[in-house]
This record gives C-alpha cells, structure tokens and sequence, in this order.
C-alpha cells in the first residue's frame, strides 16, 4: 500500500503543490531486500521513530501531508501514527504530528478507530537521540 501511495503521489502531476514525503521517508522499503525478513523488532520501531521526524519536520509548514487539504495520503497514513503506541512508539514528543493527528480527526465523518482488543501492554520505547 506504501509503495502505491508514493507512487501515486509523487507523479509529475504540475497541479502538485508539495513533494511527497512518503517518497523521502522511504515506508515502502519495509520489504526491501536491503532490510531482510524478518524485521526485528528494534529495527522496527527505529524505523517509526525515524519516519515520525521526517513527518513531524514536513508538517512543520503545513497542515496536511501531500496538499493543502487532506488527502488519501493523510487517511492511509493516519491509523498507523494512531495505533503507533500500541507498538511501543511514543508519538508524544512529535508535535505536528499530534496536531496532524487532530486535523485528521476533525474531519467531517470522521469515525474514530478503535484500539486493538485484549493487545498485552507494550511498553513505549523512549525517542532515540539523534
């Protein structure tokens, strides 16, 4: 889904305002040869901390991911940011990303998603220091 997203967004469409960062934050390489199966674990939420920067410093400047209203881009990326607690990553320390995470929930229609059922308490692991 990563890779469509990107793809689809990052076209050379001359009505695009913003360059996308799903391209910069390189999601779709989970799958990558480079990366290995099985993802660990560590490597896993290195990666979300890694791409909750890149996400934080993008709507640093702006309020939505791809234009200047929400779009496919904000839906498809909003229920992993959402649930990324429940995960182990702590997406309190991203403060645009918070305030993303509010936009997108005051959409018109909005239905708020619920939390895993019975999921086992993850600890959050604490933001790596760059």
């Amino acid at each position: 889904m990563w890779h469509f997203i990107s793809l689809s967004l990052d076209g050379n469409d001359p009505r695009r305002i913003e360059r996308n960062f799903l391209t910069r934050a390189h999601l779709h390489d989970f799958t990558s040869p480079r990366h290995g199966w099985p993802l660990s674990y560590d490597q896993a939420v290195r990666t979300g901390y890694r791409i909750l920067k890149i996400m934080d410093e993008h709507l640093a400047d702006r309020e939505w991911l791809a234009l200047k209203h929400a779009t496919i881009a904000d839906l498809a990326c909003y229920p992993y940011v959402a649930l990324a607690a429940e995960g182990g990553v702590d997406t309190s320390s991203f403060g645009h990303v918070c305030r993303w995470l509010e936009r997108v929930e005051e959409i018109p229609g909005f239905w708020p998603m619920p939390l895993i059922p019975n999921l086992p308490p993850v600890p959050l692991v604490p933001v790596p220091v760059a």
